[in-house]
């Protein structure tokens, strides 16, 4: 058996994730345990780098019904790694089997998700949301998956049923999401998902959602809380100080998305202490390293103006390159904030600046799963 250790090792995560989960999800006296983006993110970085011999272990015990190696063998198709040619086709089957023949084993939520997705990015006529919105609602169903609650979430504000997707923002949220607390708020804010008879009373009753989850620790509500403080959302008054705390506390417990949003906060303000731009700076590498897209744009303009750190067209260059092959809303919305700046660099650059720069961008999307291929050797590809 080839690997066997990390297909053992890979169930016990999946069985772990779940164990104690209560048949009844009552969030004010049980904790919770749901998959997070970094699992998928983990899975991600697992297909992407197996090896041949690998995916011919992994294709007789995903045949025998195991549902981690159907899950890694659909990425490792959906990727084109382990010697296999990307095939989308092949990926939805394996996918399809790990959903359908598995929908009470753990990870089957990770599945179905991926048929979702699949569904969702198709363009044209070829793009059906009907059944990308069946497959959202199929994942969010089978277990605690805060990605799959939060995509079924975006998907009902989609179709603009508001009280639905505010349902499952709020689910997710109580999972960890911090997107999902982040969309519900603003949801709210502008009066949607709420009571149509009371949408004071409904603006109300969300706070008191995100501060009785904060007051229990859950990163994401301390996020969003922050938000709304910052904003002055939900009719409070702004409170900049009061929110900067909030965000703070969910930056420090390692949300990623706080951290961006502390970081731009100090960027933005002119009159920003130089340990304030440290600071920024410090967020903003924890957060990319942990594959936060929000980062890789605002890394670019510090070392691009030097604020921070000395002036460095090279890695300004690197990080705005990733923002634009790795940020999934520029795909999703058409515009791309940072194609401007990384070809503006691109002319600064000599070509060995240029040729550097596009290695340590190979080495950090192969260590980040975006990348099948096995970069040249090269100093430490973190800038």
């Amino acid at each position: 058996m080839v690997n066997s250790l990390f297909l053992a090792l890979f169930i016990f995560a999946f069985i772990a994730m779940t164990a104690g989960r209560s048949a009844v999800a009552n969030w004010e006296n049980q904790p919770r345990s749901a998959f997070t983006q970094a699992d998928y993110d983990r899975l991600r970085v697992r297909a992407s780098h197996l090896t041949d011999r690998e995916v011919k272990a992994l294709k007789t015990q995903a045949q025998a019904g195991d549902v981690a190696s159907q899950l890694l063998l659909g990425m490792a198709h959906k990727l084109g790694s382990g010697g296999l040619l990307r095939d989308q086709r092949e990926a939805q089957e394996w996918f399809r089997r790990a959903a359908d023949d598995h929908a009470a084993q753990e990870g089957s939520s990770i599945a179905a998700t991926e048929v979702a997705v699949f569904y969702d990015n198709l363009t044209g006529s070829g793009r059906n949301l009907e059944e990308s919105l069946s497959w959202y609602k199929k994942a969010a169903e089978m277990e605690n998956d805060a990605v799959a609650e939060f995509n079924l979430g975006g998907a009902y504000e989609q179709l603009r049923h508001h009280p639905e997707a505010a349902e499952w923002y709020r689910t997710a949220s109580m999972d960890g999401s911090t997107p999902a607390a982040l969309a519900l708020s603003s949801l709210a804010n502008n009066g949607l998902g709420l009571p149509d008879k009371n949408k004071e009373a409904g603006k109300k009753g969300i706070l008191e959602f995100f501060q009785q989850l904060a007051a229990r620790g859950n990163p994401a509500a301390e996020c969003a809380l922050g938000q709304i403080l910052q904003n002055g959302w939900l009719d409070l008054q702004r409170d900049r100080q009061q929110g900067t705390i909030w965000l703070g506390k969910a930056a420090t417990e390692g949300d990623t998305q706080a951290m961006v949003i502390l970081a731009k906060r100090y960027m933005d303000n002119k009159s920003a202490t130089a340990n304030q731009q440290h600071q920024a700076l410090e967020w903003l590498l924890k957060a990319a390293k942990q594959g936060e897209y929000d980062a890789y744009a605002a890394l670019g303009e510090l070392y691009e103006t030097g604020m921070a750190v000395p002036r460095d067209p090279a890695t300004a260059y690197l990080w705005y390159r990733l923002a634009i092959d790795l940020n999934p809303s520029h795909a999703s919305t058409g515009r791309c904030p940072s194609c401007d700046q990384a070809h503006r660099l691109e002319r600064e650059l000599n070509p060995q600046q240029l040729a550097q720069a596009l290695l340590r961008i190979g080495d950090f999307k192969y260590e980040h799963g975006w990348s099948t291929t096995t970069p040249p050797s090269t100093p430490d590809p973190q800038p």
